[in-house]
């Protein structure tokens, strides 16, 4: 595991050579690492991959320079895994607009509530940043970025073979989770 540093960022000519081909690689893994909990949430776990590409697409819209670069990198340095760490950015995706504000102002907390469970250890999830994502008033954000951390992680990062492995919510307001496949602890798992 490693950190994406100014040595991993291409320029941007060169970044536009390879563009198209590494877009639907990242398309292909995020993918593989989507997990759909009850019917709202999207859970879209990282790699260093799928950082380094968001990191790339942001200096590309934004042609903001070297200072840029700097910026991105410090802004998605916790999003990158580790050897004990998996991160993941949590949506809900309601379509309805009026349902959406209806359903994230009866939510707020529930950032603190996402759990992975690996065998029978519960491993809860924290922010990856030190921006609210609940408001005082109780509204949810509608995108999380969170982390995983729990040393129990590393014995199963990048292997071939995985645990019981369960993705939810502990809270009565969306108490949803997911079962995954063998196929989808492999992808959770490859960092």
């Amino acid at each position: 595991m490693k950190d994406i540093t100014k040595n991993d960022i291409l320029s941007l000519p060169d970044y536009e050579k390879i563009r198209a081909e590494k877009r639907e690689e990242i398309i292909a893994l995020k993918n593989e690492k989507r997990f759909e909990i009850g019917p709202y949430v999207s859970c879209y776990f990282e790699n260093f991959d799928t950082i380094w590409y968001q990191i790339h697409e942001m200096l590309r819209i934004e042609k903001g320079g070297q200072a840029q670069v700097d910026d991105e990198l410090e802004a998605y340095k916790d999003l990158v895994p580790g050897a004990n760490k998996l991160t993941a950015t949590i949506m809900f995706e309601i379509n309805d607009k009026t349902q959406r504000e209806k359903i994230l102002n009866q939510l707020g907390g529930i950032e603190e509530k996402i759990y992975l469970k690996i065998d029978d250890k519960k491993i809860f999830a924290s922010s990856v940043d030190d921006h609210p994502r609940s408001t005082e008033e109780g509204r949810l954000s509608a995108v999380l970025f969170v982390k995983f951390e729990d040393d129990l992680l590393k014995n199963h990062i990048n292997q071939s073979s995985f645990p019981a492995i369960e993705i939810g919510f502990e809270d009565e307001r969306y108490s949803h989770k997911l079962q995954l496949s063998p196929a989808q602890a492999k992808a959770l798992f490859n960092i």
